[in-house]
């Protein structure tokens, strides 16, 4: 099979293959480029093998395509070039604003004596990072490794800023994306990218879980 083009006065050349459906390593020469050719819709994901699936089965963990390329190159976090996650977000309007919501699940104990209670309690954050772009969003699950990107430390002061520091158990973390107008992210195409990802649209906030006692 070959693709050529006048204009740009190359022939790009695919051996060995039934049929050009398919994603596909093409050659010119030295050259070769990654290409899909494909009859899928712009709702659907194109296997390696030219197989349909549904857009929001890539990447949730289960095997949709035959050939398994619906759970390969599944990184959903792509940060700016030098971005560093020991350093927090930078919002050129004023001060980062993040967003909490505390709870309390129980009183484990209560002690009138020394006046003192332990409790078990989660609190989540939400906060926006634009040195982070996103990309291989499912609806199933957009769970993130929190500890490849920056999130806010949890402290529990008595007073305001000067009391003394409570001592907490943080037992479980988790963070995921979340946008300001629900769970599933608006998404756009990909098109430089040969297996036609999607890219997040704006209003992508984090959303980070710390569950403690």
């Amino acid at each position: 099979w070959a693709i050529s083009s006048v204009l740009h006065n190359i022939t790009w050349v695919l051996k060995d293959a039934q049929l050009p459906v398919s994603r596909s390593t093409w050659k010119s020469g030295k050259l070769s480029a990654n290409l899909t050719l494909t009859s899928c819709t712009e709702e659907e994901f194109a296997c390696d093998n030219g197989d349909c699936i549904k857009f929001t089965d890539i990447c949730d963990g289960m095997l949709d395509c035959e050939d398994k390329s619906d759970e390969k190159e599944c990184k959903m976090v792509f940060p700016v070039p030098g971005y560093n996650p020991a350093m927090p977000p930078i919002d050129v309007n004023g001060p980062l604003k993040i967003e909490y919501y505390p709870y309390v699940y129980s009183f484990e104990d209560i002690n009138t004596i020394d006046g003192s209670a332990s409790l078990d309690s989660y609190i989540d954050f939400t906060y926006r990072d634009l040195r982070l772009k996103f990309k291989n969003i499912n609806t199933y699950s957009n769970t993130i490794d929190c500890d490849s990107i920056w999130i806010p430390e949890l402290h529990l002061i008595a007073g305001n800023w000067d009391g003394f520091e409570y001592d907490v158990e943080i037992y479980s973390k988790f963070c995921s994306i979340v946008t300001d107008t629900g769970w599933s992210p608006e998404l756009s195409s990909d098109l430089k990218d040969y297996r036609m990802g999607k890219d997040v649209l704006d209003n992508i906030f984090v959303y980070v879980t710390y569950m403690f006692r």
